[in-house]
This record gives structure tokens, sequence and C-alpha cells, in this order.
């Protein structure tokens, strides 16, 4: 797991995590799976070690068959996730890096489930899935992913960001068609929906059995 810089960094973007599968090096002519993640407000700033603790980076760099490229960008202090940003940081690892470009996910917690909610609306042809977690969005903008893949995580008792955000979200993608759509609701847990969800094997299985 590596501190890369964002080339040409527009906004709120400077640096990123990188972890690349223990393989990758070794297979030089294979292209791998990609998440990208997106962290909460309270990782934004300048210190990496603020991203490295978190669930997802942790658990790529546990387990032993993690065969995603994971990339972790970091918001600058009182930032928030803007999509050129995110697209400038897109552009560089698929130039970078052996990506399959059929198999590109997108993940984040909090303010980073709203970047995901936000940066797939827009651009819903960059991604092959994504996992918003306990965050929220424009439900009015929700129809351009009618055919994405998602799987929602959320806790009913939220006390930061409502469940309701997740819910209406859910159900809009199903009222424009999309019938891929997985919603886990627990009924307690506070804010946290990400830990349980990052160290689920179930969730890594799912992702690859969604391409473009």
């Amino acid at each position: 797991m590596t501190a890369q810089q964002v080339r040409n960094a527009k906004g709120g973007l400077d640096e990123f995590v990188l972890f690349l599968p223990k393989n990758y090096n070794a297979e030089p002519r294979k292209n791998f799976p990609l998440i990208i993640f997106l962290h909460g407000q309270g990782e934004r700033g300048d210190n990496l070690e603020l991203v490295k603790k978190l669930d997802l980076p942790k658990y790529a760099e546990n387990a032993s068959d993690f065969g995603f490229i994971l990339v972790t960008p970091q918001c600058k202090a009182d930032t928030w996730w803007d999509v050129p940003s995110l697209r400038v940081l897109y552009d560089q690892i698929l130039k970078d890096y052996n990506v399959d470009p059929s198999q590109i996910y997108l993940t984040g917690l909090s303010m980073g489930g709203y970047g995901v909610w936000s940066w797939a609306q827009v651009s819903p042809q960059l991604f092959s899935a994504i996992v918003p977690i306990c965050g929220g969005g424009d439900v009015a903008a929700n129809c351009p992913l009618a055919a994405m893949p998602a799987w929602v995580f959320h806790n009913a008792d939220d006390p930061q960001v409502s469940v309701d955000e997740s819910r209406k979200l859910v159900k809009a993608m199903r009222d424009c068609g999309n019938d891929n759509v997985k919603y886990t609701e627990n009924a307690t847990g506070g804010h946290n929906a990400w830990t349980a969800a990052y160290n689920n094997p179930e969730l890594y299985s799912w992702l690859l059995s969604n391409k473009k």
C-alpha cells in the first residue's frame, strides 16, 4: 500500500493510497478489477494514515486473496468530493495500471456515500457496480442508474445521515426499472454501516459478478 500523487490535480485532490494485488507484478499481462473507495468527512486533510486505517484498505491489506486494485483518494481539508477531480484520478489510474475496463467499481461511506451517488449519476458508464454506504443524494437524478448494479447499506438508527436517504434512492432506482439493486438495512449500528459491509467476503464476490 503506497502513497501516490494525482497528476494535474483539480479542486480537492492531491494524493491517494494505492493497493496492488500480491500477484500484480508477477502477471504483467493480466488486467485486474479496480475499486475506487471514497472516505468520509473525518478523513479529510493531508494525512494519508487516516484513510489507510479504514476498513476497506485494512481488509485489502490483510486478506490473502484480495485480487482488486484499490484506489483511495483523500479530500483536502474542508473540501467535498467533486466529479471533475475524481475523473482526473480515474483517467490517471486507467492509464498507469493494468485495469480491466469491464470491472471498475465505486464505493464510499458517509460523505463518500454521497460522492458515490453524485459521481455515478452523472457518469454511470464509468462503473460496473456501485456500493454506497450510509450516504444520500439527489433522488430526481437517479434514473441514469436504471441499469447500474448496486448494493446499498444503511443502519436504521443512523443519527447522522437518515436512513430515509438510502431508502428513497433505492426506491428511485427500482422505480426507474432497475432490478439489480441489493439493499441491506440493519436495525442498529448507528452511523457505522461500513465495518460489517467491507469485512463481508460476499461483497467482493458480488462485485466480481457484475461486469460492463
